[in-house]
């Protein structure tokens, strides 16, 4: 019977263990498309979703004038460095936007440093940085 109950008691604690673990790699699963998705939506020219990734900590949303996108094409998005806190409730993306103004041919890059935050709530990663500023 004590043998019975130690093998339960091993079972259970290892199983909660590896339910943990999923978790945690399922944010920064999330975290990784959300990166990845607001970088799609400034290239493929979504703006509207794109400035939807854009939410402060506070609960706030920023005012952002989006327009500069009319005159703007991203070509790429290059990760430079992602720093995410222990609790993985935060990350910082160190990234570089390739890009060109409609009336020139030349590929410019712009430094764009992100900070993201988790809201567990809705489980999403949200944008506390500003809009690129082409």
């Amino acid at each position: 019977m004590n043998t019975f109950i130690r093998i339960l008691t091993i079972s259970t604690f290892m199983a909660l263990l590896s339910c943990g673990g999923t978790a945690e790699r399922q944010k920064i699963a999330t975290l990784s498309d959300a990166i990845d998705d607001y970088a799609y939506a400034l290239r493929w020219g979504r703006t509207d979703d794109a400035v939807s990734y854009h939410f402060n900590e506070d609960g706030t949303r920023p005012q952002i004038d989006s327009s500069v996108m009319d005159s703007v094409r991203v070509t790429g998005f290059e990760i430079m460095d992602r720093t995410v806190n222990p609790e993985q409730t935060e990350a910082t993306v160190r990234g570089e936007l390739k890009y060109y103004q409609n009336d020139s041919a030349t590929i410019r890059t712009l430094e764009y440093d992100q900070h993201w935050w988790y809201e567990p709530d809705s489980g999403q990663w949200f944008l506390d940085s500003n809009f690129p500023d082409f």
